[in-house]
C-alpha cells in the first residue's frame, strides 16, 4: 500500500480490442516453432558464442593512466552463491578467466577510452518495420548480449575486474 501523500495513479480497468489480441492458436504455432528449432539448433541452445569478425580492441586517450584496486566490493553474504554461480558459468563458457597478470587496469577505464560512434536503429524504429501479421519476433538479451564481441588480447587484459573470489579478465564484450 501507498502512503495517501504519495503521488498515484489508479488503474480500473484495461481493455484491449479483439483485433489487438487475435494471434494464431498455439496448436498451429507449435509446429512452425519446433521446426525453426530443429533447423538452427546453435542459435536456441543458449550459450553466449562470439559473434564473427576482427576482435575489438580499445583505443586509449593519450593522458590515460592506468589504476588498479585490490578490493572487490562487498557483497551480501546470501548473494556470494549465486555470484560465484554465475562466474563459474561465465568461466566455463570462456567469456572470462582468473587473472595472473595482476593487470593495472581495474578501474575507470571507460574515462580512458576514446569511445566509438555507430548509428544504430532505436527498438522504436526496429518495431515500426515490422510488417502486420508476423507471427515470430527476434528476442533481444539484453543482459548478455555484450558477451558477443572479442576482446584481442591486449583490451582484454585491461577489462580486469575484483570479486571475492579473486580477479578476472574478460574475453568478450
Amino acid at each position: 500500500m501507498l502512503p495517501s501523500q504519495y503521488p498515484h495513479a489508479c488503474v480500473l480497468a484495461v481493455v484491449t480490442p479483439p483485433s489487438l489480441t487475435a494471434t494464431a492458436p498455439m496448436s498451429d504455432v507449435m509446429p512452425a516453432l519446433r521446426e525453426l528449432t530443429a533447423e538452427c539448433p546453435l542459435i536456441f541452445y543458449g550459450v553466449c558464442r562470439a559473434m564473427r569478425g576482427p576482435p575489438c580492441h580499445f583505443q586509449l586517450k593519450e593522458d590515460a593512466v592506468p589504476s588498479a584496486v585490490y578490493e572487490s566490493r562487498s557483497i551480501d553474504l546470501p548473494l556470494m552463491p549465486k555470484l560465484k554461480q554465475e562466474l563459474d558459468s561465465l568461466e566455463n563458457q570462456g567469456i572470462i578467466s582468473k587473472d595472473i597478470d595482476e593487470s593495472a587496469y581495474t578501474t575507470s577505464l571507460n574515462h580512458c577510452i576514446i569511445r566509438p560512434t555507430f548509428d544504430y536503429t532505436t527498438p522504436f524504429q526496429a518495431v515500426r518495420t515490422i510488417p502486420t501479421g508476423m507471427t515470430f519476433f527476434t528476442l533481444i538479451d539484453a543482459l548478455k548480449s555484450y558477451h558477443k564481441v572479442e576482446l584481442n588480447e591486449e583490451s582484454s587484459a585491461m577489462t580486469t575486474f575484483s570479486t571475492p573470489f579473486g580477479r578476472y579478465n574478460s574475453y568478450q564484450l
